[in-house]
């Protein structure tokens, strides 16, 4: 990154930051610190909201399954956008659970049926969402790191540091801050700063990529060389997708209306709104709201395919190959017991040379040909067969992270001065809006319906 881009970054998340310090004087209250006080109009409730349910990690998943399935299956996900406008107009769940006045659903369980369910379900849900949330804080340094082109390790004053970590570290310090200062107030107020932050962020990515990339031209012509079956333009030719296919469409469809407010995640906003008819409209605000950030992440997707598989673009695929694959050895494949492989897989990514121990690894398998020089986009194949041959385990991880952050370096290497600080900026905002919204949830339902039920004296406010 350029030094615009760090301005672009750096700007927008200190007005944030600012603007969450001088909300933490509106916290006179319990009330306050779990729900906003009850007094959020349905706006704040769509824009917050929103900025709170697509994190950082979603962005990345949907990046991975836009990648390898296109718009087929998306057009079979689209059986699901009238429903969450239908429960958004009736108000389905909504109108229910704000008549009981309850904060957290563990409290309207207790109203509902007894201390003791409340207690109950107050555990599965803590125990299930803080292993739910385990993985966000990784995905997300993870794709900061390579999206940053970070170095896996680095050395001070002698001692060996590990950069995914120090910005796990950076990150989950900002939202323990954020959340700390004022709960949900805080909480509502900075994802609703980062949400109207972001809408001008949406148009000018989008400006770009159709700028820079023609539809007829390059990126549907990419979208159409695929194998039968597995068409990512048309959704009646998917019987061989594997990964990303219409089980995966129905199974979601399914949970949506399952689980409806059944997701403790975002509990803060269940019961924030001034209102049960503004929380009402901010859902269905929201249903509209989040078609603008879907359509630039489908975008950023496409582009990031065309990029990668585009005969106009093959030395600058070739390049991300390379970088890919010797990053992920890098951080997987660290230890002692790697070492060998892993000077091969430099050997290979850095002059396309196979040395003759891979060469003896690689000549197993039919899907090399050792004929003539091996194309990059086998890079990772070649290293993953390579560390199976010492630990099956960690060769599995590898291929799963190069498909998790192939779309980030894609577009790292993709976009220009200026634009990659705005992408960066929407990541960092993805990030820190769901970090803080999921830790205040699983917190205070921790403090709220677990311990507070077990005190004989309650806490005061501030404690």
């Amino acid at each position: 990154m350029f030094w615009l881009d760090w301005i672009i970054v750096f700007i927008p998340l200190l007005v944030v930051l600012v603007i969450g310090l001088k909300s933490q004087k509106y916290v006179k209250s319990v009330a306050d610190f779990l729900a906003a006080g009850r007094v959020a109009g349905r706006y704040v409730i769509c824009v917050a909201s929103g900025e709170a349910g697509m994190g950082l990690i979603s962005l990345v998943a949907m990046w991975e399954m836009y990648y390898s399935c296109g718009f087929a299956v998306s057009f079979w996900s689209a059986i699901a956008a009238p429903l969450g406008l239908i429960f958004g107009l009736t108000g389905f769940c909504t109108y229910r659970f704000r008549e009981t006045k309850a904060m957290t659903m563990g409290q309207f369980f207790e109203m509902r049926y007894n201390r003791a369910f409340r207690i109950f379900a107050a555990v599965l849900q803590s125990i299930s969402g803080v292993v739910n949330y385990a993985i966000f804080p990784a995905v997300g340094a993870r794709c900061m790191m390579y999206f940053l082109d970070l170095p896996v390790h680095f050395y001070i004053c002698g001692w060996k540091f590990s950069t995914f970590g120090l910005l796990m570290l950076l990150f989950l310090g900002i939202a323990v801050w954020i959340v700390t200062m004022g709960g949900q107030i805080t909480i509502m107020v900075t994802d609703c700063v980062q949400g109207l932050v972001s809408y001008p962020l949406y148009a000018i990515i989008v400006a770009y990529i159709f700028y820079r990339f023609s539809w007829n031209g390059e990126m549907v012509p990419a979208l159409m060389d695929r194998a039968p079956g597995e068409s990512m333009l048309n959704p009646y030719d998917i019987k061989n997708m594997r990964t990303f296919n219409l089980f995966y469409v129905f199974v979601g469809i399914f949970s949506s209306v399952f689980n409806r407010m059944a997701w403790s995640g975002t509990q803060g906003y269940n019961a924030a709104a001034a209102n049960a008819h503004e929380q009402k409209m901010g859902g269905l605000l929201g249903t509209w709201r989040a078609g603008f950030s879907t359509m630039m992440i489908v975008l950023l997707a496409v582009a990031g395919y065309t990029y990668m598989t585009h005969v106009d673009f093959k030395k600058e695929a070739d390049s991300v190959h390379r970088q890919l694959t010797a990053k992920t050895m890098a951080e997987m494949a660290h230890e002692k017991r790697f070492d060998v492989i892993r000077k091969d897989v430099e050997t290979l990514t850095k002059t396309g040379e196979v040395t003759p121990a891979m060469k003896e690894i690689l000549a197993k398998d039919p899907k090399f040909d050792l004929s003539k020089p091996l194309d990059p986009g086998k890079y990772k194949e070649a290293a993953q067969a390579a560390v199976a041959t010492v630990d099956k385990g960690t060769a599995q991880t590898i291929g799963t992270i190069y498909h998790q952050m192939l779309v980030p370096v894609a577009l790292r290497e993709m976009l220009p001065m200026g634009i990659t600080g705005v992408l960066c900026a929407l990541l960092i905002f993805l990030m820190i809006s769901t970090d803080t919204t999921y830790m205040h949830s699983w917190g205070s339902i921790i403090v709220q319906d677990i311990i507070l039920p077990f005190r004989k004296t309650p806490f005061t406010p501030r404690q």
